[in-house]
This record gives structure tokens, sequence and C-alpha cells, in this order.
């Protein structure tokens, strides 16, 4: 016999199996079942006009995932699928990607050669997105969003990150993908070409080590300095990603600070969240902060990318490292040209159907060593030594009027002894289609930056400050 509680339940579920549901009802069960619901509510900033979850192949009954969480605009990522794929099954057997995408974008970024109109990219991107998809799978989902802000260019990604970092979690529900913090975590963008395959096997191997480490990418081979690092090439692991967003525990947003922004400040300031577009209180200058969550943000550390990968990881236990220079990762833009690249000097030789064959990035690695201690205006130009014994020295990190310093490694080292990886492949490198070491020359450079709008909320940290503090003389080549 049923009571109370029990007895209404009964004659609830009931009723619905006699009569349907009653609107109410039937849209509080279609909200408990719809992820695009549900990850509404994971990102109160963005408004979610679609959501596909993809399908699965239960990879992750077999081995470690690699997720590869890619966000921005779509631009140019239908043109070089074959490129994408290639690349993916080259790194790892078992991967999952999960895109963030805008729905529109401002200027000719998203609608040239496309005939779009501002007003149609939402559902051209939409359409792009699910063919973009049905190419790519299994293993991909993705949501088309529109955020209720925006964060000042050159900050565009980070809060990205955060959404793509629930998408992934929504994902790993929605298919009953294990959460393991020895997952990898890779980050990019959907325009993004790459030069070679990853071997993340490897990278796999060194999590299960025990390492906590974040391998990032420079502008420049030659030294790690300027707007490094790049926020479009990234490795972590899910550990590591999952503290440095919980860290980062919110949406990004404007915050209130009693101080001035000063770049050159070295006091460790406590700032205060508030909502999105809030008005700083009186007396109080509104600045970005690109780590709501992170309340003990260090001065002088550098621009927002900068922050996160390097600062934040560290203070959750990570060491920071750059990749060595074989490793390319090239802009595609929507008027054909990939040869705008970070870790330069660029790839020649680059494809739009594939990529040479995977690399093990845990060789020939750089340190930073971000620390409260070397973002301070008086740091000694000696710093400590890393992990593995190597000196390190003072680098200025200027970045239009964002200033940072950190210790760098004055040698590069192995995170693990050379070996090969079970999941390389063999693969032809494919025959150079200009000539080696062609420089990109100013004017050519300006063009391709031309090919985003000036206020394009998805610029890397390159082509914001290029296009407001950019100096001819400081063009370097390819």
């Amino acid at each position: 016999m049923f009571h109370g509680a029990s007895r209404t339940a009964c004659l609830r579920y009931l009723a619905i199996c006699l009569f349907g549901a009653s609107p109410v009802l039937s849209s509080k069960l279609r909200e408990q079942n719809d992820p695009k619901s549900e990850f509404q509510q994971m990102v109160p900033d963005y408004n979610i006009l679609d959501l596909n979850m993809g399908s699965y192949n239960k990879c992750a009954e077999r081995e470690q995932v690699t997720w590869v969480l890619l966000g921005g605009a779509l631009r140019s990522m239908h043109k070089h699928l074959d490129h994408t794929k290639d690349f993916l099954t080259k790194s790892t057997s078992c991967y999952f990607v999960a895109m963030i995408l805008r729905s529109t974008t401002s200027g000719p970024t998203l609608g040239s050669g496309a005939g779009m109109a501002p007003a149609q990219a939402g559902n051209d991107v939409n359409l792009q997105a699910g063919a973009v998809q049905q190419f790519l799978q299994p293993n991909v989902a993705f949501a088309l969003a529109h955020r209720s802000f925006q964060s000042p260019s050159g900050e565009g990604m980070i809060d990205t990150w955060h959404a793509s970092h629930k998408l992934l979690k929504l994902v790993s529900t929605h298919h009953q993908i294990r959460h393991s913090e020895q997952d990898l975590v890779f980050l990019s963008r959907p325009d993004i070409m790459y030069s070679h395959g990853v071997q993340f096997e490897r990278l796999h191997t060194l999590v299960k080590t025990g390492r906590k480490f974040t391998l990032i990418m420079r502008h420049e081979t030659s030294t790690a300095s300027g707007c490094d690092p790049t926020e479009v090439w990234a490795v972590t692991s899910l550990g590591v990603w999952d503290a440095t967003m919980n860290r980062c525990n919110a949406h990004a947003s404007l915050v209130a600070t009693g101080i001035k922004d000063d770049p050159e400040a070295s006091t460790v300031t406590t700032l205060s969240v508030a909502p999105p577009n809030s008005p700083a209180p009186p007396g109080m200058t509104s600045v970005w902060q690109p780590c709501p969550g992170y309340t003990a943000f260090i001065r002088g550390c550098g621009h927002g990318y900068r922050r996160i990968l390097a600062e934040v990881t560290r203070s959750v236990g990570a060491d920071v490292y750059y990749v060595g220079p074989t490793m390319k990762a090239h802009f595609h833009r929507m008027a054909g040209d990939f040869m705008l690249s970070v870790n330069r000097p660029g790839d020649a030789s680059m494809s739009l159907t594939s990529v040479k064959p995977p690399i093990d990035i845990t060789q020939q690695v750089t340190c930073d060593l971000t620390t409260p201690s070397s973002c301070s205006t008086t740091a000694p130009k000696t710093g400590p030594k890393s992990r593995e014994g190597i000196s390190t020295m003072l680098v200025e990190f200027k970045c239009g009027p964002q200033h940072g310093r950190a210790y760098i490694c004055d040698s590069p080292t192995n995170l693990m002894p050379p070996g090969t990886s079970n999941f390389a492949t063999p693969g032809t490198a494919v025959p150079p289609t200009l000539p080696h070491g062609q420089v990109l020359t100013t004017a050519r450079r300006q063009n391709s930056y031309a090919m985003a709008d000036a206020n394009d909320p998805d610029d890397t940290m390159e082509e914001y400050y290029f296009k407001h503090w950019y100096n001819a003389s400081m063009v370097t080549p390819l």
C-alpha cells in the first residue's frame, strides 16, 4: 500500500500514462533530459542556439582519452577537414572533440568567400558545424553559442575555455565516459592547422608517472618573450585543467579593484567579482579579470592567456614548458592563406589534407617558471633552478600595454627518455609547395591580419596587438 509522497508519485505516473503529461510537467521532464537546457544553465553568459552531442565509439573503455577542445569562430575549418582528421587519427586512437563555436562574428572574418551577411551567419555556421561534425565523427560534439557580453579583444578565448571545459563535462556525462584526471586536454581553435601529429600516448605515459605539466607554444622559436604563449596550442592533463578551471571558478567577468590596473605593479591585490558589464563603484577602476575565481592575482605576470596557461596552471602544481621547435601551428585564413604561424619559422610544406607523422613533444622542452617573485619589477636577473636542475634567467614579456616577467630555462631538456610511441604511424612528408623559409613581408602580414575585423573577439594576442600597437620595424620572417 502506498502512502504520502510515494502514493502521489505513483498516481502522477499513472496519470501521465493514461492521459499524457501536463504542459508544465512535460516541460520539466524535457528540461531534465535536454542537454541543451542543461548546458545553458552551466554557461549563463552564453545564449546556446544549438547543441549536438554527437556519437561515441566507446574508445575510453580501452584507453585514456585525449579531449580536443576547440573554441572560437568556425572560420576556415570546413576548408581543411581532411587535415584535421589526419591530425586526430595520427595523434591518438581515442579522442573526443568538443567545440564551442561563435554564432556570428563581425566583418569579413566569417563571411569572406561565402557570401554571408552577418544576420545570416548563425544559421550558416550551424549548417557548416553540422557538416564538420558529420565528416569528423564519431566523437565530436559542438555547441553553437552567442555571448551575451563581449570581452576585450585579446582576452576572447578565456571564457571560451570555461565553456568548453563545461561542455567536456556534459559530454562525459551524456556518453558515460569516465572522467579521469589522467586524460589529456588539447586546447586549440577551429581555424588552426598543424605541421605534425602528436604522440599523445607519450604524454599519457608521462601523466601516469604522476607528473603534472602544461605544454605551451611560443610565437618565435628563437626565444620566449613578448605575447608568449600563444593561446592556439596547449596541452595538459585533465586533472590540471580541472583544477585550473575550478580556480577560475566562474565565467569571465568584469571586476572592481581599488588600485589602477598598472601592469608594472608588483603587489598582490584581492579582487572582488562583479557581474558582467557592472559599473565600477565610486572611486574604483573597472578592469578585465580573466580568472575571477583566482582572487590573489599577481600584477606583472603578463596578459590574460599567459596568466592562465603559465601562472594559474603552475599554482595548481603543474610544471610549464615550451615545446621544441619542430611542432608548428598555422592559421588558415578565409582567403586561403595559411602561412601565418606560431613557433616560427613556419613549415613551408604544410598541406590542406594531411599532417606529417606524429612527433614526441616531451623532447627538447624549455621551462617557464612564472612565480610571484618573478613577476616583480625588482626580480633578480637569475632565478631558481628548474625541476631538472637547469639554470633560469629573467625574461620580459612585453605585450602591448601588458608587461610580464618570468624565469625561463637557459637550455632545453627532455621530460621522458627518448622512445617511440606504440601508436606512431608511418607517413610521408608532403613535398614543399612553397620555397623553404619563405619570408612573410610586411604588406602580406598586414593583409593576413586584415582578414579579421578590428573588433573581432577571437583575435589572437598577436593579431590584437598588431592592430593596435604594431610597429613595422618589428616584423619578423616566417
